[in-house]
């Protein structure tokens, strides 16, 4: 294969780029470039060159129109060797190339085409081809496929070479075939496939497709082209397969040297440079020069223009009947559409689109991308999806005008899946007809388990005042009080000196340490220095527990005291005798019981309750009155919560912060699904970027106002009402009527003692 000829068309003044004078009053250069060692004989370089210096003339007077065009040849010229194989063409941008390519040698010249049009991206590549190629033409498609471009971004990290010997038999040939694919380790060596082979291998090789496959048809001209058809039949269902075949028509006419090139170049430059010249001369004829000189093109555009016009000018002729050099090699295109098949067909049978073709002087032209679905997924088309209604994960609604709607987490993936892998979907409800079987499930998220209870009650307050201190303190406090008065009665009564009335008993003692508990103080005072001592340190320990008891009771006024919640499996299991348990029949957490290691699981099936759909408000009605506890997703236990707080305008229950087991939420589909790895890689990155997150947090609120109930209990600004202090006026109470009780009894003793003293015979002094 050799790139031949550049020519370049150049103005004699103007260098600034966008200064380019006009194509009207410029006078214009040729430059011809020939190198010499792409002639093997001097003789035949001589007679070249100057039939081609010849042509140019020619063209320039007779179809541009400029008799005065100065054309240059050199001959000698220092530059790269053109007849080096496999050249890469010029960008559109930069000019036109046109190789010279043997037939049966274009298989390089194909790829760095098919690469220079940023067709094949791949960042690996495994080469599979039989031993009806030779090593340098294997060598060369290497080479094309993995050598970096000008102006490319080349991103290739590995390539491997895998051959087809040749066989004795079919059979051998076949296992031999097998058991190469069969030891690929694609995780290693990636997942894009070159087979280059000839039809009847290239059978055998579609046996396992998998990833991405463009095979290459070489013999596929003498085999009749049409029949590319039935390698359809042997593509299964999700595969991505591409075909490069050889369409050559050996009946048309064929004349692809070097003179026939040359002359197709300067035709189509010379038509190219009267279109340009007359849509000048047409603006110009249009307006003043001065909005001429403003509008005219610059030097980039005109470049452009031309080589745009050239592209045409050679598209033209080639496709017309018998013009130009003729369709000496046409390779075409197909693409394989496998995707989605079953679910519009009702069975796996692909079909082949037309998406290009490439011939030597235009190089490739697509019409569609190599491999549809790597590039538009699943192309558009509706794929059924079945469902039924489970909120918070899918859920069916009625509109106004009774049209079923759909929602939930499962749908917001299910969106999400259709616009990255560009398909709509219908959903086939419960009531459907068609039914659609399902084996494989391709896992989506993590539901956990939790316990429902109803919310804690705030505890009786009727005994306030003796919460600050435990049942311990109070009894200990009082028996210092009984202990502390004898201990100061006999220090008071055995300590020398001056002795005072009113400590004279225990029970006096014991009354004044009362006293100076309350803070009252007392009529008398020890004298002694010992009993000084004690009542000053009882009046020390006193300052401290009226301290503390004054500060605990602010606060128990302030927040309420509420019953113990029951937040964890090992409080659930601690009130085992206050409460049952249960959760709905068919649940995946009754296997999850059965098989639990851990003994507080085996409690909790063993003690139990299952119930079905129909009992679901009752058991909710257990739960209220707080001798129930129901056991279900955590997110349906929060749409309990939801509703419950939207009808009755309050919190009614409390979710436990236990979250003891998690249950796969999946989307299922069918077994062997070619589609289960895409679908995994999607979901995986909806986990990574925080949309799985967020659309949880949409579909189940993660707080409410029953979410914040407990934390927020007594924060709020309150005061004090009566049923707070209900207790110490049932203690004045219950004073008043002792004290009624032991007036009663005083007056009685009394009477009893005057009645007795009446009976006595008292002596009487005057």
């Amino acid at each position: 294969m050799i790139s031949v000829l550049f020519l370049a068309w150049i103005l004699n003044f103007g260098n600034a780029f966008n200064e380019f004078p006009s194509l009207m009053s410029a006078n214009a250069s040729m430059a011809v470039v020939i190198d010499k060692s792409f002639f093997d004989k001097k003789h035949e370089y001589i007679d070249v060159t100057k039939r081609i210096h010849e042509y140019i003339t020619n063209i320039a007077r007779e179809e541009m129109h400029m008799g005065d065009i100065n054309v240059r040849v050199f001959r000698n010229a220092k530059i790269n060797n053109l007849r080096e194989q496999d050249c890469p063409r010029f960008p559109d941008t930069d000019g036109v190339s046109i190789p010279l390519v043997v037939a049966g040698q274009e298989l390089s010249q194909i790829f760095y085409d098919l690469r220079s049009y940023d067709v094949l991206n791949w960042n690996n590549i495994n080469i599979l081809h039989d031993d009806t190629f030779d090593r340098d033409t294997i060598s060369r498609v290497t080479k094309a496929v993995s050598t970096p471009l000008p102006n490319k971004k080349f991103n290739m990290v590995s390539r491997s070479l895998f051959a087809f010997k040749h066989a004795n038999s079919e059979r051998s040939k076949k296992y031999y075939i097998k058991e190469i694919l069969e030891k690929f380790h694609v995780d290693q060596l990636g997942k894009c496939f070159l087979v280059i082979v000839t039809t009847d291998v290239a059978f055998d090789v579609m046996e396992v497709p998998d990833s991405q496959w463009l095979y290459v048809i070489a013999d596929s001209m003498v085999r009749n082209a049409t029949n590319i058809t039935s390698f359809t039949e042997y593509l299964s269902e999700g595969a991505n397969v591409a075909f490069a075949y050889n369409s050559t028509d050996n009946d048309t006419y064929c004349d692809a040297k070097l003179l026939c090139r040359v002359q197709e170049l300067i035709g189509s430059l010379a038509n190219a440079l009267k279109l340009s010249l007359m849509i000048e001369i047409e603006l110009y004829n249009r307006v003043s020069e001065e909005e001429f000189e403003f509008i005219r093109l610059n030097k980039r555009e005109r470049r452009r223009e031309i080589l745009k016009n050239i592209q045409i000018k050679l598209t033209d002729d080639t496709f017309a009947s018998g013009g130009g050099c003729g369709k000496c090699l046409f390779w075409r295109f197909a693409s394989a559409i496998t995707w989605g098949n079953f679910f519009l067909r009702g069975k796996n049978i692909a079909h082949l689109i037309d998406s290009g073709m490439w011939i030597p002087s235009l190089g490739a032209n697509l019409t569609d991308v190599i491999f549809p679905h790597i590039s538009h997924g699943f192309r558009g088309i509706s794929l059924p999806v079945a469902t039924y209604h489970n909120p918070p994960w899918q859920s069916i609604s009625l509109t106004n005008s009774g049209e079923k709607e759909y929602g939930g987490l499962i749908f917001d993936v299910i969106k999400y899946l259709g616009k990255k892998l560009n398909f709509t979907y219908t959903v086939l409800s419960p009531t459907s007809n068609r039914t659609v079987k399902f084996t494989q499930n391709e896992t989506q998220a993590d539901v956990t388990y939790s316990f429902l209870t109803a919310k804690p009650n705030q505890l009786s307050r009727a005994l306030l005042f003796t919460a600050p201190f435990a049942k311990e303190t109070w009894a200990c406090l009082a028996a210092s009080i009984i202990i502390m008065g004898p201990i100061l009665y006999l220090i008071h009564k055995y300590s020398p000196g001056t002795k005072t009335s009113g400590l004279n008993s225990s029970w006096q003692c014991v009354w004044y340490v009362y006293g100076a508990l309350l803070q009252q103080g007392g009529m008398y005072l020890p004298r002694c220095d010992s009993a000084r001592l004690l009542v000053g340190v009882w009046w020390l320990v006193v300052m401290v527990l009226v301290a503390t008891y004054s500060g605990s009771l602010v606060a128990f006024l302030t927040f309420p005291n509420m019953d113990v919640a029951i937040l964890t499996v090992d409080d659930l299991i601690a009130h085992k005798g206050r409460v049952t348990w249960g959760f709905p029949n068919g649940s995946f957490l009754e296997e999850y019981l059965k098989n639990a290691e851990e003994e507080k699981y085996h409690i909790m099936w063993e003690r139990s309750e299952i119930y079905n759909s129909t009992q679901e408000v009752e058991v909710i009605e257990k739960v209220k009155t707080g001798k129930h506890v129901l056991i279900d997703w955590r997110s349906t236990l929060r749409f309990l919560m939801r509703n419950d707080l939207l009808s009755t305008g309050g919190c009614s229950f409390s979710l436990s912060t236990d979250e003891f087991m998690d249950e796969p939420i999946a989307m299922i589909i069918s077994q062997d699904s070619p589609y289960t790895k895409i679908i995994n890689a999607e979901l995986h990155r909806m986990h990574e970027s925080g949309l799985m997150t967020k659309w949880i947090t949409e579909q189940i609120p993660m707080k409410d106002k029953c979410s914040d109930s407990s934390g927020k209990q007594g924060v709020d600004e309150r005061k004090v009402n009566v049923l707070d202090m209900q207790g110490i006026f049932f203690v004045l109470f219950m004073g008043v009527v002792g004290s009624i009780f032991l007036l009663c009894c005083e007056f009685y003793w009394h009477r009893r003692q005057i009645t007795r003293r009446s009976k006595l015979i008292q002596p009487f002094l005057s």
